[in-house]
């Protein structure tokens, strides 16, 4: 079957792929001037003539905030999702998601999820103050126990250009089912689509306006504990029939001790503000890394900006809350060890 992708479209793709990442060497060959039009030519006949299949993926492994194992695709292959993605699959595998499916989506993000909880426990506090229950969700082994076949299921309704759903199922299928892997966009728009009945089933059916929900880590917001009760097994049935589950550190408490989500935890005062702090773990997490780092300055192996660079990142993190006293002093004692 002839691809409807055009060398444009491979252009385009390589050229939003390789922003942040020409460091790489493999990076910037592909896309250097004197070779991007031959590449995607290249590329553009395989896919064409039927001859493309997917890379082995480059495979490593995180330790913060968990362990986790990438496994990020080959440049090519992120060309061509990206441009699969650009030509109407991202719309397709987003179009019925609701507006609280806050990742990995065009003008969404964490800051975005954050947000939107913050308006939400603002609008709580109008109506009911500090009075009410928070119900924290977290899928178990969430990327990990995606089924191929509910997955499959989901491209057969909601993908409408058959070529793109057959490349999406070959994605599926270069994972062991269970399962997919992180570090594709398509895995990540698969993931975060599939909980999308989920998503109506508690906003619409349940009337559960409070709800925010960023991949697999849930919240929702409600004055009423018994009803949040019900959802919390109505949710559970929900993932069992998805061939999910919930992990055992979900949890049901009070609202005024505040609401853990994204390495922040949001609390209202007495006059309906919200407050939004660092949990703590994360100036933990800062200063053990940039110890390791300024060990490795002091070597001679990694230099000061390197240092800096660490610590800013941290700090525009930290900067979405309410977190200057902490920031200050990180930075204080930063600077006393140059």
């Amino acid at each position: 079957m002839p691809t409807c992708l055009t060398i444009d479209d491979l252009m385009q793709a390589a050229r939003e792929c390789s922003r942040g990442v020409k460091w790489k060497a493999s990076v910037a060959s592909w896309v250097a001037p004197c070779h991007l039009a031959a590449n995607c030519l290249k590329l553009w006949r395989e896919l064409d003539g039927g001859s493309y299949r997917l890379s082995d993926y480059v495979t490593f492994e995180i330790t913060s905030p968990k362990r986790r194992v990438i496994r990020s695709p080959r440049f090519r292959d992120r060309v061509v999702q990206r441009a699969m993605c650009n030509r109407g699959l991202y719309r397709d595998l987003t179009r019925s998601n609701i507006l609280d499916n806050a990742a990995c989506q065009i003008g969404k993000g964490t800051l975005f999820a954050q947000e939107r909880l913050a308006g939400m426990l603002r609008e709580h506090w109008r109506h009911h103050g500090n009075a009410g229950w928070c119900l924290r969700l977290d899928v178990r082994h969430f990327f990990d126990s995606l089924p191929h076949g509910g997955l499959k299921a989901m491209v057969a309704r909601q993908v409408r250009n058959p070529e793109f759903a057959a490349r999406v199922e070959e994605v599926i299928d270069s994972f062991p089912d269970p399962g997919i892997g992180l570090g594709s966009q398509i895995s990540q728009l698969l993931a975060i689509a599939y909980l999308s009945p989920l998503d109506h089933f508690v906003k619409e059916r349940l009337g559960i306006q409070a709800y925010v929900r960023y991949s697999d880590d849930i919240v929702m917001v409600h004055h009423d504990r018994e009803h949040l009760r019900r959802a919390w097994d109505v949710v559970r049935e929900m993932l069992d029939g998805l061939g999910l589950s919930l992990n055992p550190k979900s949890t049901l408490y009070p609202l005024r001790h505040g609401v853990d989500f994204l390495k922040f935890k949001f609390r209202l005062s007495a006059t309906g503000k919200v407050v939004r702090i660092l949990n703590r773990r994360s100036p933990h997490r800062i200063l053990k890394r940039l110890k390791g780092l300024l060990r490795k300055f002091r070597e001679g192996s990694r230099s000061w900006d390197d240092v800096l660079n660490c610590f800013n990142s941290w700090k525009a993190h930290a900067e979405q809350g309410n977190s200057n006293t902490k920031t200050r002093r990180i930075r204080q004692w930063l600077m006393q060890q140059y």
